[in-house]
């Protein structure tokens, strides 16, 4: 699919700090679903994270998750079900989607098993968010990390609402 501009802050090449480490982003992924779109934003940086995702207003930070998580698990999954983790406890289904199309530009600086047919997002409290990536013939790719505030991730030289595009 051809990359569309949408109505995200973000642009290849811009930089950032979160907690003190510095972050450029250097490409992004956009999939559409039929429950809208989302952007993962690749990272390069000293940062422990390499995707920004940015889906429906929202802010994420995600690196790989340490559990195991098997498909047999998650064939259960429904937003508001719940989902124990390998090493993170129980985490609440979000969103389940499927048949996702994809389009990408820039840098990849840690691949996603694209494409892959079925995406669940899950939730804990306070900010905990998991994403579980799943290809037909391979066993489930997940992420884990925390949803963030735009003005946590100190973005130099932001684009003004005008820009965004």
């Amino acid at each position: 699919m051809p990359l569309v501009e949408d109505l995200s802050p973000f642009k290849v090449g811009m930089t950032g700090t979160f907690k003190g480490q510095e972050f450029k982003v250097v490409g992004r992924l956009r999939v559409v679903t039929h429950h809208g779109y989302r952007n993962y934003w690749s990272l390069k940086g000293d940062g422990e994270y390499p995707w920004l995702v940015h889906s429906f207003g929202h802010y994420a930070l995600l690196k790989p998750f340490p559990g195991v998580v098997s498909k047999n698990e998650l064939r259960k999954a429904k937003p508001g079900s719940s989902n124990r983790m390998d090493t993170g406890g129980t985490f609440q289904v979000e969103l389940a989607d499927k048949d996702p199309v994809f389009a990408a530009e820039g840098e990849v600086m840690l691949p996603l098993p694209v494409p892959y047919a079925f995406e669940i997002e899950m939730g804990r409290e306070p900010s905990d968010k998991v994403l579980v990536l799943i290809k037909a013939d391979a066993d489930p790719v997940c992420f884990h990390g925390i949803m963030v505030e735009y003005a946590d991730l100190h973005f130099q030289e932001p684009l003004q609402l005008a820009q965004w595009t």
